[in-house]
């Protein structure tokens, strides 16, 4: 028998969380939970059936020695790690799983934290760490020895050469490359199909081919439309 695991959102980025944990079958989703959709309302047929309060009655109805598991299946780097901060608050007994598509190629040799995923045809290379609640999208390459700060986010078909260090809550958007070697500071976002040839400090927005930082950025300032 399948371990529940409920997914907290039920937007665009929780269909494909879904449709990953459909296929890596280790768990079965149990429901979701959005604070902004009304119980009963469905994504890819599983219900709503809650706000994030929901989480202490599922706590209470699970067995004391086990956790329950959850999933924050929420793109933005920032609003995943506000849902985060609020759930560390209730003080309850949960457990976030991370989840490895059966299609991603993923080193025996690399460390992957809880809460995060390797989506479809991701690869992750050997001694790469990879922290809380990150997420590998689809067709993207994270080379060896690479180092992924909580609550970064790698976009389809980016690319991370070997030792780059990606820092917390920083976005690579589609299509990017970040050559070896290279650091990367907290809170920044790398804009789609730039390549990144040098060091971009925190809270940067860095574009084009080589990148350059092109604003500051303020932290919670959005980036995904």
């Amino acid at each position: 028998m399948q371990a529940k695991v409920y997914v907290i959102g039920s937007s665009g980025h929780a269909k494909v969380v879904i449709d990953a944990i459909e296929a890596e079958a280790d768990y079965e989703v149990g429901g979701l939970i959005d604070d902004f959709k009304p119980a009963g309302e469905t994504a890819l047929g599983y219900p709503v059936i809650g706000k994030l309060e929901h989480i202490a009655k599922l706590v209470q109805q699970t067995e004391s020695e086990k956790p329950v598991n959850l999933f924050i299946a929420v793109g933005d780097n920032y609003n995943r790690s506000l849902i985060a901060d609020k759930i560390d608050a209730m003080a309850l007994k949960v457990n976030y799983i991370h989840i490895q598509h059966p299609k991603a190629s993923i080193s025996k040799h690399a460390k992957i934290g809880p809460g995060s995923i390797i989506m479809a045809n991701a690869s992750v290379g050997p001694e790469t760490q990879i922290g809380t609640h990150v997420i590998i999208n689809h067709n993207a390459s994270v080379d060896h020895e690479c180092t992924l700060g909580h609550f970064s986010s790698v976009s389809p078909g980016a690319v991370l050469c070997g030792n780059v260090q990606l820092g917390e809550q920083s976005a690579i958007g589609a299509g990017a490359t970040v050559i070896e070697k290279v650091v990367i500071g907290n809170n920044s976002v790398i804009g789609a199909g730039s390549v990144v040839i040098k060091a971009i400090k925190d809270n940067q927005l860095a574009i084009g081919s080589p990148a350059d930082t092109v604003k500051t950025r303020e932290p919670g300032e959005k980036y995904l439309k």
